[in-house]
């Protein structure tokens, strides 16, 4: 489960709203979400890939476009810590290791 928020602005924080990520490596990634983004927004991206470490992303939108009643947005990551690209790069080593086992990659 990941959720999404525009980048807070001085005192204006926005909720938390889910989000699917998919497309996941360690510098950007793409979210299916329930609005349309502009290119060049800022988004803060929050998730926890071992279910523990909780993960806040700083990033930019790159490209927005509707799929059916949803949207699908790329990000780039901002400012990823050296901490947050290894719980990352772990993840999808995991997630490839266990394909490969199922013979799906």
């Amino acid at each position: 489960d990941a959720e999404w928020r525009f980048k807070p602005a001085g005192k204006i924080v926005a909720p938390w709203s889910k989000v699917v990520l998919n497309e996941l490596s360690r510098t950007s990634a793409t979210i299916t979400c329930d609005r349309s983004l502009k290119p060049g927004e800022l988004v803060e991206v929050r998730t926890a890939f071992d279910g523990k470490t909780v993960i806040v992303f700083d990033a930019s939108i790159v490209r927005c476009e509707q799929a059916g009643p949803r949207f699908k947005a790329g990000v780039s990551f901002r400012h990823v810590n050296e901490e947050s690209s290894h719980v990352i790069t772990r993840f999808i080593n995991k997630r490839m290791t266990e394909l490969r086992g199922r013979g799906l990659v």
